[in-house]
């Protein structure tokens, strides 16, 4: 076995162990929201794969691990999409991040007597990021011969 092949498997796990705890994370943080809003399962159900997939992307080769890359980047569109709901279909407030006074929304929330659990609009990219730092590990030319 090769020394850049160890590294990509070593990796891969370390990806399967990311998407893991990932999973276990949005399961938890989208306990409250999932029953009412079946989409909130998406996110849940991605990374879950996501750790399938680098668990199982730690034993493929080359053409299997190409097929799984490019399937990789296909889930990494949920990040995107995690956005657009993270921020109730408006991106635009995406420019008040930098803008706004957290403290002061939630107690306007509270004070309206909506929830005060405001969705972290820009959370949903992280899972983008693991999916694409996957997919580079195995699109990289694992099984070429040196």
């Amino acid at each position: 076995m090769k020394k850049d092949q160890k590294k990509d498997q070593l990796l891969m796990f370390l990806l399967a162990i990311g998407f893991l705890a990932m999973t276990v994370e949005l399961r938890y943080m989208h306990m409250a929201i999932a029953p009412q809003k079946p989409v909130a399962w998406v996110p849940i159900v991605v990374s879950g794969l996501g750790f399938l997939g680098s668990f199982v992307g730690v034993f493929l080769e080359k053409k299997g691990a190409k097929m799984m890359g490019i399937f990789f980047l296909l889930l990494a569109l949920s990040g995107p999409a995690g956005l657009y709901f993270h921020s109730y279909g408006k991106p635009e407030t995406l420019v008040t991040i930098v803008e706004t006074d957290l403290r002061s929304e939630v107690a306007a929330r509270m004070a309206e007597g909506e929830s005060a659990i405001i969705p972290p609009h820009l959370a949903p990219l992280s899972l983008s990021g693991l999916f694409v730092m996957g997919a580079v590990v195995l699109m990289s030319g694992r099984g070429k011969s040196s």
